[in-house]
């Protein structure tokens, strides 16, 4: 269990208000451009009720040959499921 005294209860509670006082208090992201409403490799964008939701992607697999990638779908069925989510080919 965490101990708390009365010197770490102070320090917190300085750290805080410097924080407040100099600004570096937490802050609130907002998407500066509106939807295209096409979707585009690296990002994705969805409304969640009221607010907008930015998706990022932070990377990527190759897929090794395609024909063992998925069993029982043909093959033109995985070839157009990979580059409908911007999977790059070999």
């Amino acid at each position: 269990m965490t101990d708390l005294n009365r010197r770490d209860l102070l320090a917190g509670a300085v750290a805080m208000g410097a924080a407040a006082v100099t600004g570096l208090g937490p802050t609130t992201a907002s998407a500066s451009v509106p939807p295209s409403g096409a979707q585009a490799p690296g990002f994705y964008r969805y409304k969640v009720g009221d607010f907008e939701v930015t998706a990022f992607n932070d990377g990527f697999v190759k897929v090794p040959k395609l024909d063992s990638f998925v069993v029982n779908q043909p093959l033109e069925a995985i070839q157009k499921v990979v580059e409908e989510s911007f999977i790059p080919k070999r």
